[in-house]
């Protein structure tokens, strides 16, 4: 029994982190600003790393992001997001 309750937790953990809970932070909100220094010349190894400057962030997190973007935006700032899920 207890050998089950172990299998079923694996399963249940990498079940979790599929890449289908995972969203483009821009297609959420895109007045959200990038800045992949990876995807850019702009970092300590000199040459782009990805080959596109994209942001992926799990659902509930983007949408929890989009909210505070919107606050700030009524004030006149906004987030910049520097790394995320590539």
């Amino acid at each position: 029994m207890l050998r089950y309750f172990f299998t079923l937790l694996f399963v249940v953990t990498i079940s979790a982190q599929q890449p289908g809970d995972f969203v483009d932070i821009q297609k959420i909100n895109p007045h959200i600003r990038l800045d992949i220094r990876y995807a850019t010349a702009n970092n300590f190894l000199n040459r782009a790393v990805y080959p596109q400057a994209r942001c992926f962030l799990r659902y509930e997190t983007a949408l929890a992001l989009s909210e505070v973007q919107k606050e700030l935006e009524s004030i006149g700032l906004g987030l910049k997001v520097f790394d995320g899920y590539r």
